[in-house]
C-alpha cells in the first residue's frame, strides 16, 4: 500500500496538540507565538533554520539524559504498540532544493543527519528496534566531489559527534553499503562508531553510506557463486530464504522494513530494493529534506497502523 503527504488535504487526522506542533513547524522558524507542546521532550525549544522550524533539543540530537520507551508519548501520539513497525527507513530527499530554500544555496547537509538522529530517539519511545537512513546512494557519485566532500566531512564529524551520545542512548550504529569507498578518514570514524555501540540494545540506526539496492542484490549473488564453486552448497540450493540470507540488512541480523518514508518524490531511488517487497510505502512529495519532523514521522506511523497488511493472503 502507498501512502504520502502530497498536500495539507492529505494529512490524516491528528490529535489537536500534534496538528499545532506540525503547524509552527512548517511554516515559519521563529518563536514567536509557539503552542505548548504535550510531547515529552526537552521543551527547551531553539530556533532553526534547517527548514524544520521549531526544533526541540532532543530533536538536535543532543538528549542530556538517557531515554527508552515511552508510554505517556505513545499515548499523546495516539498509536499502538502493538501495531508498531519493527524496521522503519526514511529517506530525507530534496537536499538541493532545501539548500536553495533555506542556506542561500549553500550546500550542508548537518541539518539531514541531525534530523535521522531525532527520529531514531523518536524510534526509541516507540519501542521500534530498527531505523535505516539513506544517507548517501551508489549512483550519487555521479554528483561530483564537491557534492560527496561536503556530505562525507560533515557526516565524519556529525559521527565524532554523536558516539557518547549513541552509548547513552543504546543505540546499535551500523551501516551497510560499499564503505570501502568511503575517505579513509570517515572509514575509521565508522568502524570506530560500530566499534563502540556494538553492545546497543534499544534500536539499530544503519546508515546506508553508499548503498544500492541493485548492487546489495549483486553482491548477494557473488556470495552464493562462490559458495556454490567451493561446494558449500548446490545450484539446485538456491531459494529465496538463501539469497536474502546475503543481503546487508539480514547481515547485521536487522529484519526487512515494514515502513518506507520518502520526502520529495514518490520513487523507490534504488534502496532496499528486494527487501521492500512487503513494505507499506509512504511518500511526502511536498516536504523536502529536513523539513520532514517529529509531526510528519508519528502521522506516517498513524497512517501504517491504518492499512491492512496482507502479505498476499
Amino acid at each position: 500500500m502507498i501512502g504520502g503527504l502530497g498536500s495539507k488535504t492529505r494529512i490524516l487526522a491528528l490529535p489537536q496538540w500534534l496538528w499545532q506542533c506540525r503547524q509552527t513547524r512548517t511554516s515559519s522558524p521563529t518563536l514567536s507565538s509557539t503552542p505548548s507542546c504535550a510531547l515529552n521532550l526537552n521543551a527547551a525549544a531553539i530556533t532553526s533554520d534547517d527548514g524544520g522550524g521549531i526544533m526541540t533539543k532532543a530533536e538536535e540530537g543532543m538528549n542530556e539524559n538517557p531515554i527508552g520507551f515511552d508510554q505517556e508519548y505513545l499515548q499523546q501520539a495516539g498509536l499502538r504498540a502493538e501495531l508498531m513497525p519493527k524496521h522503519v527507513t526514511v529517506t530525507l530527499d530534496g537536499g538541493r532544493r532545501w539548500s536553495d530554500k533555506y542556506n542561500n544555496g549553500r550546500l550542508t547537509y548537518v541539518p539531514f543527519y541531525k534530523r535521522y538522529i531525532m527520529l531514531g530517539e523518536i524510534c526509541i519511545k516507540l519501542g521500534i528496534p530498527a531505523l535505516s537512513c539513506f544517507i548517501f546512494a551508489s549512483c550519487n557519485w555521479r554528483r561530483g566531489p564537491e557534492f560527496a566532500n561536503v556530505m562525507f566531512t560533515e557526516l565524519e564529524q556529525i559521527l565524532e559527534d554523536n558516539i557518547e551520545n549513541f552509548k547513552r542512548q543504546g543505540i546499535r550504529f551500523l551501516t551497510i553499503g560499499e564503505t570501502w569507498r568511503l575517505p579513509k578518514s570517515l572509514q575509521d570514524m565508522i568502524k570506530q562508531v560500530e566499534e563502540e555501540t556494538k553492545n546497543g540494545k534499544t534500536l539499530d540506526l544503519i546508515f546506508a553510506v553508499p548503498y544500492g539496492g541493485r548492487i546489495d542484490i549483486v553482491e548477494a549473488t557473488k556470495s552464493i557463486c562462490v559458495k556454490v564453486m567451493d561446494g558449500v552448497i548446490k545450484p539446485e540450493d538456491i531459494d529465496e530464504a538463501l539469497v536474502e540470507q546475503q543481503l546487508s540488512n539480514v547481515i547485521c541480523q536487522v529484519p526487512n522494513p515494514d515502513l518506507m518514508i520518502r520526502t520529495g518524490g514518490n520513487r523507490f531511488s534504488n534502496f532496499y530494493l528486494w527487501q521492500a517487497s512487503h513494505a507499506e510505502l509512504y511518500f511526502c512529495e511536498s516536504l523536502v529534506a529536513a523539513e520532514f519532523g517529529e509531526a510528519e514521522f508519528l502521522n506516517a506511523l498513524s497512517w501504517f497502523q491504518g492499512t491492512n497488511r496482507r502479505f498476499g493472503k
